[in-house]
């Protein structure tokens, strides 16, 4: 129970420096602070996820071709040069494909080992630079950084409330094949938890939310943060690891720290576009 608490402590902590540095970027970066703010994490994911889908030095230049390939089409789109994002994915895909198509000549290497490294390898450029391309998006609309502040309590509302409520109420399982200790009653906490995270930030910093607002956005994105959660866990046992990395006290790797906020990022854009 001590160790339980220590992790918990570490992941609260973890979460207040992370999102008061956030913070700071957000309220004095302006655009330029989010853009190169996403370019950087953007960067640690890529590397973290290539590392674990190639964790030997042998598939060295697997790696940084799949880096490589993540950062430029993300520059792209965050850049701001949208219109060329589909041929910057065009020519990633044709790189990829010409790639691990010349792997094809190492006989000792079967062809079911190249299909499974290319379609994860595009999966990983994709996964990250989709998700990740809607912060500066976001950044750009009325009351942009609180919005972005928004879906970042929602994730780690959710991830605290879940974390409380499943160590503390949980005995059913949720997906155990998937992630073997969240529980249902973890996954009703974590509402809870974004909730609460959501009513506070309305009281002290957001005061146009409604309190419809704070209910419904609470509950859709702390479904969509545990949705992302339990994704990138389910990456993490194809690949047979248990954390992404170890950057982040309490919490792993860096896309052990954003996988919740991914999911919940197009739907907030999507929310804010279309509703207010």
């Amino acid at each position: 129970m001590e160790q339980s608490s220590q992790k918990l402590f570490e992941r609260i902590i973890s979460a207040v420096i992370l999102l008061s540095f956030i913070f700071l970027i957000l309220r004095f970066g302006d655009y330029i602070g989010v853009q190169l703010l996403v370019l950087v994490i953007a960067g640690l994911c890529f590397y973290e996820y290539f590392n674990m889908l190639f964790p030997s030095d042998e598939f060295l230049h697997h790696k940084w071709l799949g880096l490589t390939l993540g950062m430029l089409t993300l520059f792209v789109h965050v850049a701001g040069y949208s219109e060329y994002v589909f041929d910057a994915l065009a020519l990633g895909l044709f790189a990829f494909f010409l790639f691990y198509l010349s792997k094809s000549i190492e006989l000792k290497v079967s062809i079911q080992d190249i299909s499974y490294d290319l379609a994860f390898s595009v999966l990983g450029v994709f996964y990250i630079c989709f998700f990740l391309g809607y912060f500066p998006l976001i950044r750009l609309l009325e009351n942009g950084e609180k919005w972005i502040i928004l879906i970042l309590l929602i994730a780690w509302g959710s991830d605290i409330g879940a974390y409380i409520g499943g160590r503390t109420f949980g005995t059913r399982k949720l997906l155990p094949q998937v992630s073997p200790h969240k529980t249902v009653e973890g996954a009703y906490s974590g509402f809870v938890g974004a909730i609460l995270f959501l009513e506070l930030y309305k009281i002290f910093l957001f005061h146009s939310l409604s309190l419809f607002e704070v209910i419904f956005l609470g509950i859709v994105g702390s479904i969509l943060s545990q949705i992302g959660d339990l994704c990138e866990s389910l990456l993490k046992r194809n690949f047979n690891v248990k954390d992404s990395g170890n950057v982040i006290p309490g919490h792993g790797g860096m896309l052990d720290c954003i996988d919740s906020v991914l999911f919940v990022a197009p739907f907030i854009y999507l929310y804010i576009r279309f509703v207010t």
